[in-house]
């Protein structure tokens, strides 16, 4: 019983051992990848900032997560209704994982308040990429 409990512990641990080194070694990508990403991140952002359905869209490779033209529009509409308008935007890290190049960037808002004053805040903005045919894709967008 104890014997086998040993080989089951051992045969896990070597699993999770091998597992690890090999999503090391994907994750590092090539710099000049890396900034290619985090260049099409920047132009997304832009294009949703703007809301420009032809800029997204060639840069987010296809449709990205968005359906179509109206439903792009309608989550622009929708975040500046929530969040306002962003402003500006900067990099802040990439997050390491195996299967999609997660972007995070931060990003100012602004938006009318209440009384009429200009209401100024961040959030952080989650671009998803995997890569489909050799060429990054948007898999999604997440703001937090």
């Amino acid at each position: 019983m104890k014997r086998g409990l040993f080989i089951g512990t051992v045969a896990a641990m070597s699993i999770i051992l091998v597992s690890g080194c090999r999503s090391v070694e994907q994750s590092q990508k090539a710099p000049e990848k890396r900034n290619q990403v985090r260049e099409q991140g920047g132009k997304i952002i832009r294009a949703v900032a703007e809301q420009d359905f032809s800029q997204y869209l060639h840069h987010a490779g296809e449709r990205g997560s968005v359906a179509d033209e109206a439903s792009f529009l309608r989550s622009c509409r929708d975040m500046v209704t929530r969040l306002g308008k962003i402003t500006k935007f900067t990099f802040l890290t990439e997050l390491d994982t195996p299967e999609f190049t997660n972007l995070i960037y931060v990003a100012d808002f602004v938006k009318s308040g209440e009384s009429g004053k200009e209401v100024k805040h961040q959030q952080l903005i989650q671009l998803i990429f995997g890569e489909v045919d050799g060429r990054s894709k948007l898999m999604g967008i997440r703001v937090m």
